[in-house]
């Protein structure tokens, strides 16, 4: 019964979140009368809104329950359950109350940040900005509950990294609360609640500071909360994850000054512990501290943080293995990966040089290995064939509902059910899961990825053959550090870093775009851009800009070795230049690099090396245990789709007409087609699919006979389409059908996971595959003039 109070009452509790070292919610503590007399208010039930008030409590009383079990589950970790029963809870008042009354506005709220959570950012603003509207509207700029959603919608903001739109809110909440402040008598003034929510809202600004490098405020601001919050009570959760993350702050610009550092880390220390004491190590309020404190740890004693953030992954590696399907835990870790960057830096500055290649391998390998781990599991023999087509069903039937509520437009009665159809299905899925281990316990074991030792050196490299991986980490604003491995043949490692890479995005954009272009620089000059370098950075821009510190380029030599210098530093290029075959495992920004293209001594690295890319050591080592186990019979060479129509553009029916891309024709891609047929002598409609059968339906249809599979090569010449923000809506965009849509184009991310295949090789010949954080190559020509 007190958790059906909760409702009723409306004591909307302190559910402050540390994302990243920064408190990201500041919800006010108070009470409010859902029923309590307001125009936006109303009860549009009619037959309802004639019984008396203890009727009408009653009455929501009756249905309170999947909200209180969603509180209890998002105070617990459990984002997802607790998602589908706020969800649930909204479905049922849909039509007892407005969507302007408090009641419904708060589990949007609610909604909001558990969609947060699960880094479902879009749908999230879009809530939060409605309860934001309508509290505006209905109770004032400056009411607590306004302020509540404000900072919602803040945080929301912050965890996307849209920081300057995010400070931008949290400087006008921190007015709003300012101006509130000064209305109240000189006896409210004094309550620990109203000052509590200006120490938020000044720490949260603080912090967004500290991000977008506004040093002298955010250090300012971290004071101020670090004296502010002793004045809080001591059973106040927030207390502790205030003064955390401003001591986190306040650590950034102490370097050199150790006695601070110290005194910064002691705080660290004592609101972890406290934090600790009060609701366990594991709880998902609490290690996001103890991340906080490694970090700062890190920067004086290395070996010393090495345990404590080794604590920290240990604790996410127990909280991965609680989820069912891959997806869900790679959500999970996208959250978590600068930790694990920390902690691969931290052991290699501690010399412990295993771990930190364990270090780069966990925040590399670990979803995409899940998701290909239990993938073989469900394929192989291991499982019951009713129960592997049981799971199949089930992860299409998801697949399918995920898709369908990423294209947009749908309305919200819809959108709601689908996404409570989804999170149905998630637990269906679990439950299958479970009954097939039960009955197949070999299953759980064969599905669970593991990382990779590299002592397995000598079994997966050949001996003419080094395997090299890079790391990257944001230190400051552009400055970025490199870590890098080799390791050889022998079983021999060696770590190197950190280099320092000062603005490299720019750069490594500068030479993928030259490179690419055909007649390099020349021809990119001639599209109005110049290279320009400012020391060992350099970048394109029009040729009508003028930079007095900068000068213009006429030769990319200068961009390829600067490149060259960073990526394949001296020491690196000694232990490499002594074998023939590179395998490289790019990182972030690094995965659209042709290393091909990089210099080697005195030449380019295709001239002599033979160059391949993995995803990590582990995938990579995965990958040849599968093709060593696993012989497939390659009935036909070559299959090649391509070559497609793309100026019959219609506006879809169930979208805006701005919910697609245009894409024009591509001119080389019929040619393309054309050269590899003769080649390989392809036969149009059995190997060969252009023009108006280069579709997507083509591709499903192959694979649906299973002819896809016997290819030994595929080569797949169409646009690509990289959507950031929602990863599952990238494709391969192919021709129009007849009488189809727009997103009849889309051969999705989705659909290509599904994909049954045994090639040697796939080429995906298109822009834009190589974008995104998840590291795809991308395959067009890069051959210099020069060859030997």
């Amino acid at each position: 019964m007190a958790a059906r109070s909760t409702l009723l009452a409306h004591v909307v509790a302190g559910l402050a979140l540390i994302v990243n070292g920064a408190p990201a919610v500041a919800q006010p503590v108070g009470m409010i009368d859902p029923l309590y007399e307001h125009p936006c208010n109303a009860i549009i039930d009619a037959a309802l809104a004639k019984l008396p008030k203890d009727a009408i409590r009653a009455r929501l009383m009756a249905i309170d329950a999947p909200y209180a079990r969603g509180v209890w589950l998002a105070e617990a970790g459990r984002s997802q359950d607790a998602l589908e029963e706020f969800l649930r809870f909204q479905q049922s008042i849909a039509g007892i109350v407005a969507t302007s009354h408090h009641v419904y506005t708060d589990v949007l709220i609610r909604i909001a940040i558990v969609r947060g959570q699960i880094r479902d950012y879009g749908r999230a603003i879009a809530d939060a900005e409605e309860a934001v509207k309508t509290r505006e509207k209905c109770l004032g700029p400056d009411n607590p509950f306004t302020l509540q959603a404000l900072s919602v919608l803040a945080s929301l903001l912050e965890q996307k990294g849209d920081w300057t739109s995010s400070l931008a809110v949290s400087e006008e909440i921190l007015r709003r609360e300012r101006r509130r402040v000064e209305s109240l008598s000189i006896e409210e003034r004094s309550s620990s609640r109203a000052r509590k929510q200006v120490i938020v809202a000044e720490a949260n600004v603080a912090a967004l500071a500290y991000r977008l490098r506004q040093l002298d405020r955010a250090k300012a601001g971290a004071r101020m909360t670090v004296e502010a919050v002793s004045a809080l009570p001591v059973d106040d959760l927030e207390r502790y994850e205030l003064a955390n993350s401003a001591w986190y702050v306040l650590n950034a610009y102490l370097q050199g000054a150790l006695d601070e550092q110290r005194k910064s880390i002691e705080g660290l220390e004592q609101s972890y512990k406290a934090m600790r004491s009060r609701l366990a190590q594991e709880h998902p309020r609490t290690f996001p501290l103890l991340a906080n404190l490694g970090f700062a740890v890190a920067d004086i004693d290395p070996k010393q943080a090495v345990p404590m953030l080794g604590d920290y992954v240990a604790l996410v590696e127990g909280e991965r293995l609680r989820v069912a399907r891959p997806s869900d835990r790679m959500t999970l870790l996208e959250g978590r990966a600068n930790t694990y960057q920390r902690f691969a830096f931290a052991a290699h500055e501690a010399q412990r040089s295993v771990e930190a290649f364990w270090g780069i391998e966990w925040s590399k390998a670990r979803s995409l290995r899940d998701d290909l781990s239990q993938r073989l599991a469900l394929s192989e023999a291991v499982l019951a064939p009713e129960d592997a087509a049981a799971l199949a069903e089930s992860e299409h039937r998801i697949s399918q509902l995920e898709a369908r509520l990423e294209t947009g437009g749908l309305e919200s009665a819809t959108r709601q059910a689908d996404t409570l159809a989804v999170l149905a299905e998630k637990k269906e899925y679990e439950k299958r899961f479970a009954a097939a281990v039960a009955r197949t316990p070999g299953l759980r074991l064969a599905a669970q990825s593991r990382i990779q030792h590299p002592n397995n050196a000598a079994e997966v490299l050949r001996p003419d053959e080094v395997f090299i991986s890079y790391l990257t980490r944001r230190v400051d604003g552009p400055r970025l550090e490199l870590l890098i491995a080799v390791l050889e043949p022998s079983g021999r490692l060696t770590l190197v870093g950190p280099v320092p890479a000062v603005g490299i995005e720019s750069p490594v954009a500068s030479f993928v775009r030259i490179v690419s272009t055909a007649g390099g620089l020349d021809a990119v000059a001639k599209n109005g851009l110049e290279l320009w370098q400012i020391e060992d950075t350099f970048f394109l821009d029009a040729a009508n800009k003028s930079y007095p510190e900068a000068k213009i380029m006429f030769s990319a030599e200068p961009l390829r070795h600067a490149l060259s210098r960073q990526l394949l530093p001296a020491s690196v290029r000694d232990i490499v230049s002594r074998y023939r075959r590179w395998v490289i495992a790019p990182a972030g920004v690094l995965w659209s690099v042709p290393f091909e293209a990089l210099i080697d001594g005195d030449a380019l690295v295709v001239d002599y090396r033979v160059v391949r890319y993995a995803h990590s050591w582990s995938m990579f080592t995965l990958l040849n245990e599968t093709a060593r186990t696993r012989k497939v019979v390659h009935s036909i060479a070559l299959i090649a789709v391509g070559g497609a129509s793309y100026s019959d553009r219609v506006s879809p029916s169930n979208a805006p007409n701005d919910s697609y891309p245009r894409w024009d024709d591509l001119k080389y891609s019929s040619d393309e087609l054309n050269r590899v047929s003769q080649l390989f002598g392809l036969v149009d409609r059995q190997t060969l699919f252009k023009g108006d059968l280069a579709l997507r339906q083509t591709v499903l249809d192959l694979n649906a006979k299973g002819t896809l599979g016997g290819a030994r090569l595929l080569l797949l010449s169409a646009h690509g389409y990289m959507n950031v923000d929602s990863p599952a809506r990238s494709a391969i965009v192919f021709g129009r059908p007849v009488g189809g849509t727009e997103a009849d184009r889309y051969l999705s991310a989705r659909d290509i996971a599904r994909l049954k295949l045994g090639a040697d090789v796939v080429i995906v010949s298109s822009c834009e595959s190589g974008r995104g954080r998840k590291g795809c190559r991308w395959a067009v020509s890069m051959a210099p003039a020069r060859r030997t």
